[in-house]
């Protein structure tokens, strides 16, 4: 049955609205930002190179990550990202292997935790006390950044039961709901080797005033 004029206008009245609102999508084009050019410095990529794993961001739009290199000792970094206007105000929080033989760490990688005290946690895959890697909180005074290992992986060298070289970062139960980390639950996590077969661990890790 042929259509009628104002069934036939209302149905080209509504393609006409769609072809506009489709040309409006594709121009807006998505825009792209540089945020912070990594070992753009001279003198050795004292700002960190290869960042390792996704940022976090607190609830003033500060972003945290890590470098798994370069920094003032090479060994890698934990910084931030600090709003400024239009641009972001970088700067560096912890340069890992700051201390003989890297007994802080060195290599950080994965994602940082962040705890409803501004407390970061995280991982490095090599150093430490036993040079197989460590956990680590960095604890937020307001004024500085502290840094304590949490654990220190493989105390036993000839068999690491506990697990060596962590890696992937840390979580815990709640973070995919979004639920904010309240700075004494479990933290979970993976090392890559180590355990009863010498083929890595699974982790459970609880932080008690800055020791686990």
């Amino acid at each position: 049955m042929p259509l009628r004029f104002p069934a036939a206008a209302k149905l080209a009245a509504c393609a006409s609205a769609l072809i506009v609102a489709g040309a409006a999508h594709a121009s807006a084009a998505p825009k792209f930002k540089t945020m912070h050019s990594f070992c753009r410095l001279s003198n050795g990529c004292k700002d960190g190179g290869n960042p390792a794993g996704p940022l976090v961001e607190d609830g003033k739009g500060v972003f945290y990550g890590t470098t798994y290199e370069g920094g003032k000792n090479g060994g890698g970094v934990v910084f931030a990202l600090t709003p400024k206007g239009n641009t972001y105000a970088y700067s560096i929080l912890y340069n890992f292997c700051s201390k003989s033989r890297c007994s802080d760490g060195t290599t950080p990688n994965g994602a940082l935790i962040l705890d409803t005290s501004g407390n970061l946690y995280g991982l490095v895959s090599s150093g430490g006390k036993y040079n197989d890697g460590l956990a680590f909180e960095l604890k937020n005074t307001g004024s500085r950044w502290t840094f304590v290992p949490i654990h220190e992986f493989c105390p036993q060298s000839s068999t690491c039961p506990d697990g060596q070289f962590p890696a992937g970062g840390l979580t815990y139960q709640g973070a995919q709901s979004g639920t904010a980390y309240d700075g004494s639950a479990p933290l979970y996590g993976v090392a890559s080797s180590g355990g009863t077969a010498d083929e890595g661990t699974l982790f459970e890790l609880t932080v008690v005033k800055g020791k686990a």
